[in-house]
């Protein structure tokens, strides 16, 4: 048996340094000498007498240990102390004497975000609803941890935002921000390809409408229950019915005359038409 030395282990930054009351948090320490044995694993592993301290709390976690000048642990939760002095150990006993604070903060709590969906390509405004908002000023959204945007407090209570372009499909986290980096929990948004029209088939049916339309493209997407609509002149949405990615199916509406009426074929002129589109996500 043999016993090991190591030189004394030192946090120098915290990053991030502060995190939601709730934790989960994960708290990169920067520094020096967290990783001794890296050389002689065989012999001495240390590992799992590795901790972070978040003294304040009187509280440890297990620490994991990246290189010698890195390691990381997550923060636990705090609804008393906003603040706490975070030490690593390397041995279970002593403890670093560094005195890096954490801070704790009471972030917005989100309940919902509408849509909850969107093109790849961005540019759409969403609405998000929570709790704890304020008109600070320099509220912000962040996409998939990355991408940051500028938020507005609106006169209903909410944060609205425009979404920011993804470089893929896919369900990415959504948080809001009130002050710099006190981010909220998230919630998901979903990324999808814009879809692609190819063609209808007929072109064109009666003016008491009810014609079932076939639409052949791209990137259609079944997104929940009367998501996916045909959209006629811009404003006239009926119902469509995804079969694949390539394949949907809706009905042809009344034609209507300049002032909303429906004209049941009684009173129309041949050569009328509306525009045509589609849209996945509830005609937002």
């Amino acid at each position: 048996m043999f016993y090991w030395y190591y030189n004394w282990p030192a946090i120098e930054q915290l990053v991030p340094e502060r995190g939601p009351e709730s934790g989960g948090t994960k708290v990169v320490l920067h520094g020096r000498n967290f990783y001794p044995f890296k050389d002689i694993l065989d012999e001495v592993d240390n590992a799992v007498d590795t901790w972070c301290a978040f003294v304040d709390l009187k509280i440890r976690v297990r620490a994991t240990v990246t290189n010698s000048t890195r390691a990381w642990c997550m923060s636990p939760p705090s609804y008393y102390y906003h603040q706490s002095r975070v030490e690593i150990s390397l041995n279970s006993v002593e403890y670093t004497e560094d005195e890096n604070i954490f801070y704790y903060y009471k972030p917005p709590m989100l309940f919902d975000v509408d849509p909850r969906m969107g093109p790849v390509p961005g540019g759409n405004t969403v609405t998000v609803s929570g709790t704890n908002f304020e008109n600070t000023g320099t509220i912000k959204c962040m996409f998939n941890d990355t991408i940051v945007v500028n938020a507005t407090f609106t006169l209903m209570g909410t944060i609205q935002c425009v979404v920011p372009p993804a470089q893929k499909p896919g369900f990415v986290d959504l948080k809001v921000a009130l002050k710099p980096d006190m981010w909220s929990s998230p919630v998901k948004y979903l990324y999808y390809m814009t879809p692609t029209v190819h063609s209808i088939g007929p072109t064109c049916g009666p003016d008491t409408g009810f014609t079932q339309i076939e639409i052949i493209g791209e990137d259609f997407l079944d997104l929940g229950h009367n998501m996916a609509l045909c959209v006629f002149d811009g404003k006239i949405f009926t119902n469509a019915t995804v079969i694949d990615e390539n394949t949907m199916y809706c009905d042809s509406p009344p034609f209507q005359n300049a002032q909303g009426y429906s004209l049941l074929g009684s009173n129309g002129e041949n050569g009328n038409f509306y525009s045509f589109s589609i849209s996945l996500d509830g005609g937002h």
